[in-house]
């Protein structure tokens, strides 16, 4: 709980889309969601936006779609935002990779607590993200270690989905103690660990233009610290439905939505940097 009046909120992501996912085929039926499309282009007018998609594993194929509006939660290298901003260029790397892990083990302390340990050098950060049964939780761990100068040093491949290798991930993580957790056995019977670099973009002057705007990823990736990532979206949706419900127009929605959410999480993405909340550590 950290002294807030109400604690951190933590779910394994795909579980969270999950429940996303099932409330948009409820309330927009089966056909609502479609997969594997990638943006390849978009017009505008007065009455609305049209919008082509082409196979997101071949680029064939194609098909057009119409709405009042478009919105752009296509990550950090989103093809709206490259379309808005050609010359922007790769992400910034700070020079950490991250590797991140989840797996059932048994429960430690209270089953509620977080540990987070280490500095900006090297990282590790321990809390459990759901039940498992049987006095074990399914528990998220990662370990973040700062392996070049991301100044001189291009990224490696930035990916959610880039395998790690445990011989690689293992060495750092037993650079760690927490008390009653042991983290080499944590480790190992980990089924599947990911890698990828720790990266971000400069904050935008602008997301929205005339009825496209960005969210997530795409309008302002961040460091990963202090699960500021994932929330800072999920506060970007909750902004911009608000608006779209109350705006007498879906551009002014637009409008007020990028006031609020863009000078705050412009602020965080600098924040990040220096190591945001974790600065206590």
């Amino acid at each position: 709980w950290a002294g807030a009046p109400v604690p951190q909120f933590s779910i394994h992501r795909g579980r969270f889309q999950k429940v996303l996912y099932d409330a948009v085929i409820e309330r927009l039926g089966a056909k609502a969601v479609k997969t594997g499309r990638r943006l390849a282009g978009f017009t505008q007018s007065e009455g609305g936006v049209t919008v082509q998609f082409v196979d997101a594993s071949d680029g064939l194929g194609s098909e057009t779609v119409r709405g009042d509006i478009l919105i752009a939660a296509d990550g950090i290298h989103s093809a709206a935002r490259k379309i808005f901003y050609p010359g922007e260029g790769a992400p910034s790397w700070d020079g950490v990779l991250m590797w991140r892990g989840a797996t059932e083990f048994p429960q430690y302390l209270d089953g509620q607590t977080m540990f987070i340990g280490g500095g900006m050098g090297a990282k590790f950060v321990l809390y459990p993200i759901g039940e498992a049964g049987e006095g074990k939780r399914l528990t998220n761990w990662v370990v973040n270690v700062r392996v070049a100068d991301g100044a001189t040093q291009p990224p490696p491949k930035d990916s959610w989905s880039r395998k790690g290798r445990l011989d690689e991930v293992l060495p750092y993580g037993l650079r760690f103690k927490v008390p009653g957790v042991d983290i080499e056995a944590l480790i190992r019977q980990t089924p599947d660990v990911y890698e990828y670099p720790v990266a971000d973009r400069d904050p935008l002057p602008q997301w929205s233009f005339g009825r496209i705007t960005m969210l997530g990823d795409a309008a302002h990736p961040m460091y990963p610290v202090g699960s500021n990532g994932a929330s800072q979206a999920i506060l970007d949706a909750r902004c911009l439905a608000d608006w779209l419900v109350k705006a007498e127009h879906p551009m002014q929605a637009l409008y007020e939505y990028e006031k609020i959410r863009l000078k705050a999480t412009a602020k965080i993405v600098k924040a990040n940097r220096s190591g945001g909340p974790e600065g206590v550590i």
